[in-house]
């Protein structure tokens, strides 16, 4: 059986058609391949903010490096650069040419006239689809671990999108320009059967085309079955997690105490947590998913603004300046020794990257291997799925035990529907 056409997107200003002369006409979907690539990069990468910075940092950032071999492999080592320097010479493209031979590969991005244009999708010839297929087959091999692999085959059988929902959704979103073109061609990406699946190297957390797009867009996402699907979650999971980390490296928890380890913590200065009457407070409120909770009631603000500002305090820089901060350190000072701990000068990143570690622990390594094996359908976000509603009970039970093995801690679990409504779980029959 032969797999469909794979397709391209080019912006809607560019008519690439006429612009590529006879010669070079039978390498169409070669110059579209390119174009395409530089294109999806720029609406789907995980580094979107950058679009609607104007800031000449933001800008370069904007540069896509396309590594010479790969590029090879896909146009053909005959054609690669001549391509890339026809586009370049036609005033498509444009490149940085900051490169060092063996480490970095020359960066390209598309030029103003088409960098923020709608686009089309045109479906490639039969001959470079299969070639693309072949190359994503050895690419996923090599590059996505065996899990992640299983993980990414078996939402690609299981799950699409409703396009129909998908842009009543958007109607309503009323997405700003850049927006409204990066989600329809997440969307569009999506409906073909590519998530777009990855994975992070430094901390196992699983990422697709869904995952970055607005909450609001997930109830396009249906379940080929036909069955009905929720979110199941871990309430403010974050200060949830550094409560867990801090129980396993007390227990001396070995795959805890691994992932410190990695990450080069001092565990031998953090605080015991069983012997200080403000951990057992900073449990209690993070297990119950009361944590959010609790700040409003201290400050008066609304959950969304508290939930923001906390994530502030928890990754950025440690300053401390603002009225929110110096209202956590006065309720958590030893809190934020820890912090002073995990966010060293210079490595501020680490306590984000520990954090999600254990998330993925619990998340990926535990919850989603064993759903495979049960040949339960799923997507996982983050510190959560989506599944069936059928399973939420179950999957709910596995996540709070599987927490509870590690650090003696059990989480609130949210099970919602995909409008964001609080249901209440039905056990599987």
């Amino acid at each position: 059986m032969k797999r469909a056409i794979r397709t391209r997107y080019e912006p809607v200003s560019l008519d690439l058609v006429s612009i590529l002369p006879d010669s070079e006409k039978k390498h169409l979907d070669r110059y579209g391949y390119v174009i395409s690539h530089l294109y999806e990069v720029r609406f789907l990468d995980n580094r979107w903010k950058e679009l609607k910075r104007r800031s000449k940092k933001a800008r370069k950032k904007q540069f896509t490096q396309l590594n010479a071999v790969i590029l090879r492999r896909i146009l053909d080592k005959r054609h690669s650069r001549r391509i890339l320097r026809n586009l370049c010479d036609w005033d498509i493209l444009e490149a940085n040419n900051q490169y060092i031979v063996g480490k970095k590969s020359r960066s390209y991005r598309l030029t103003a006239k088409y960098a923020d244009s709608e686009f089309r999708s045109v479906d490639y010839g039969r001959k470079f689809s299969d070639r693309l297929d072949r190359f994503e087959s050895e690419g996923r091999a090599t590059h996505l671990p065996s899990l992640h692999k299983e993980i990414a085959e078996q939402i690609e059988r299981n799950f699409t999108i409703d396009m129909d929902v998908a842009n009543k959704l958007m109607q309503k979103l009323r997405l700003d320009r850049l927006t409204a073109i990066r989600a329809k061609l997440a969307l569009d990406r999506m409906k073909k059967g590519d998530f777009g699946h990855s994975v992070s190297g430094k901390t196992g957390r699983y990422f697709n085309h869904l995952i970055n797009l607005k909450r609001e867009l997930r109830q396009a996402i249906v379940c080929k079955d036909g069955s009905k699907l929720v979110d199941v979650d871990i309430a403010n999971s974050q200060p949830f997690f550094l409560s867990v980390f801090l129980a396993c490296i007390e227990r001396e928890v070995a795959d805890v105490m691994k992932v410190a380890e990695e990450l080069k913590v001092d565990i031998r200065s953090l605080p015991k947590v069983s012997t200080e009457k403000e951990f057992k407070h900073f449990t209690q409120l993070t297990g119950s998913g009361t944590f959010y909770d609790y700040f409003c009631r201290k400050t008066g603000l609304t959950r969304g603004v508290v939930k923001d500002k906390m994530i502030q305090t928890f990754f950025k820089p440690m300053h401390y300046t603002t009225p929110f901060e110096e209202e956590f350190r006065k309720l958590f000072p030893k809190i934020i020794e820890v912090f002073k701990l995990l966010k060293p000068k210079g490595a501020h990143n680490k306590l984000a990257l520990l954090l999600q570690r254990i998330e993925s622990l619990v998340v990926i390594e535990t919850l989603c291997d064993l759903m495979i094996v049960e040949e339960i359908p799923f997507i996982p976000i983050h510190d959560g799925v989506l599944v069936p509603r059928r399973y939420a009970a179950g999957v709910a039970r596995v996540i709070r035990d599987t927490s509870y093995y590690y650090s003696r801690l059990k989480p609130s679990v949210r099970i919602k529907t995909l409008k964001g409504k609080e249901v209440v779980p039905r056990q599987r029959k």
